[in-house]
């Protein structure tokens, strides 16, 4: 972006944060993430912009849409493009297809009824199972805003992999991770690197979980094993930045 348009782009993220005419969920309702509801998801929308070539007229795949949280602003920015979102938690489908959908309609939410021990303990099989529900080549940028701290090994592999196949030529991955620096995984284990998130086992494959039974509250990469499942399912790195937590580089956006 120029100067001058990077000054309107602000003005705009500032305008979507202020209007008091955009939806929000009540507190109580509210199950993903810490912080300021409204200004989480404008920055999101901001990285997409500069990081992700996200357009007005985007083809766009959220998986993890939680409760609106970066649809909400997304609304404000894809005019002519489409937004669909996939969860796992059907209360916050619900309450995006009552105060989104029905007042966007090139927006739609989709309930993906897949086991997850904490916001989906009912779901049944796992993503390897069932796949995206999406013709090939169908998005132009997909992507998940903590939804990869929270994965196995084997979903987030196929998870890379389905989004490979669901993006067109060109499309770009978007996602935030729980990233291990080289040479630092023991000091996770041990205690000596505090990071704000507990974790206290690892696979030896270069996965960290909370406990030895691979609780999924939270899920970190070797980032040697994370750079290398992107180039697997075929997707280069086209921009890494380190994140809050101190031990990641928790924004990776890929693309082909």
């Amino acid at each position: 972006m120029s100067t001058a348009a990077s000054v309107d782009f602000q003005f705009f993220l500032r305008s979507i944060r202020d209007n008091r005419f955009i939806p929000q969920p009540e507190a109580d309702r509210i199950f993903v993430g810490q912080g300021d509801f409204r200004q989480n998801g404008v920055d999101v929308l901001h990285s997409l912009v500069y990081l992700a070539d996200l357009e007005p007229n985007s083809r766009v795949l959220e998986i993890g849409s939680g409760i609106g949280r970066i649809a909400l602003p997304l609304t404000q920015w894809l005019s002519t493009g489409s937004y669909v979102g996939i969860e796992i938690v059907m209360q916050g489908v619900a309450w995006c297809h009552e105060n989104i959908a029905r007042r966007y309609p090139n927006f739609r939410f989709l309930h993906l009824d897949i086991y997850n021990e904490h916001y989906n303990p009912t779901g049944r099989g796992s993503v390897v199972d069932v796949g995206l529900p999406f013709e090939s080549a169908s998005f132009d940028v997909v992507f998940l805003n903590s939804v990869f701290t929270h994965l196995t090994l084997e979903d987030t592999q196929s998870y890379l992999h389905e989004i490979t196949r669901v993006l067109a030529p060109g499309g770009r991955l978007w996602g935030s991770w729980f990233l291990v620096d080289e040479g630092i995984g023991e000091t996770v284990l041990d205690g000596r690197a505090h990071a704000w998130v507990p974790l206290g086992w690892a696979d030896g494959a270069g996965v960290y979980y909370a406990n030895a039974q691979r609780g999924t509250s939270a899920v970190a990469y070797d980032d040697a094993l994370a750079r290398r499942l992107l180039n697997e399912a075929n997707l280069a790195i086209c921009y890494a930045s380190k994140g809050e937590w101190p031990l990641s580089r928790t924004h990776i956006d890929g693309g082909f």
